[in-house]
């Protein structure tokens, strides 16, 4: 078993476009969204631009004359976005959880998880959730590789493989794996693909989702179990990238 203690390299140009922490809840049902409209005043100061979050609802049915039809519903407000005057830092109070980003550029580990906790202090005091179901830590990278890139493989621990009768050279590609760590009960939602090559490189992005399902009727282990999370990030980022990417982040 991999400790959640182990250290791991430090990287002063880390491609790190978005980190996340997610925490899903149930609320009670006396808990509106005027709850988090009134949040803001505890948070302005930081996070002085508020927006509503707005979501609907699809279903699918099959008609049969007209074939497969969509009933969707309108949009309703489920929270509120909280953004920062430079727009770097963003926190979401919702009727089904919070949220918390810190965008480029990436501090540190101990900034994100810090101003989260702060935060997250704030909407369990607003909301007072009966339960937390669920736990995420979410980092997208953006590796810029310079061209000419060559095989992926020169980069990438874990890539496409194409069949050898196949052209051997990509224009594009999506994949997604879901690689379970059964011996901490979290799941990672690996997605790579690469965009449009520009300014003489090549961007991949690598975007780790750890995540884990929980029942906790209350907060106590949820900071210990982000920095397993963590720990699963840095298993997948630097278990799937080569050394010589690594070095572009030095």
């Amino acid at each position: 078993m991999t400790s959640a203690k182990q250290s791991w390299p430090i990287l002063p140009r880390a491609p790190i476009t978005e980190a996340l922490i997610d925490i899903r809840v149930q609320l009670p049902a006396d808990v509106g969204i005027e709850t988090f409209a009134q949040l803001h005043d505890d948070v302005r100061e930081g996070y002085p631009t508020r927006d509503e979050r707005r979501s609907a609802q699809a279903a699918f049915h099959v008609d049969p004359n007209q074939g497969v039809q969509m009933d969707t519903t309108p949009p309703n407000i489920d929270g509120y976005i909280f953004r920062s005057d430079d727009g770097t830092q963003v926190f979401q109070a919702r009727l089904d959880g919070f949220t918390f980003s810190r965008l480029h550029p990436y501090e540190s580990w101990q900034q994100l998880r810090d101003e989260a906790e702060r935060l997250w202090c704030i909407y369990e005091r607003h909301a007072k959730p009966v339960s937390i179901t669920r736990l995420a830590l979410r980092y997208i990278n953006r590796i810029r590789i310079p061209l000419p890139a060559g095989e992926l493989k020169q980069w990438l621990l874990t890539a496409p493989d194409i069949a050898p009768s196949l052209p051997q050279s990509l224009e594009g590609y999506f994949m997604q794996l879901v690689i379970p760590f059964e011996e901490h009960g979290v799941r990672a939602i690996v997605n790579q693909t690469i965009e449009a090559a520009q300014d003489e490189v090549l961007p991949l992005i690598l975007d780790i989702d750890a995540f884990k399902d929980v029942g906790w009727r209350d907060a106590r282990n949820l900071w210990n179990e982000l920095e397993i999370l963590r720990d699963v990030k840095n298993r997948v980022f630097f278990g799937t990238i080569t050394q010589e990417t690594e070095a572009l982040f030095k």
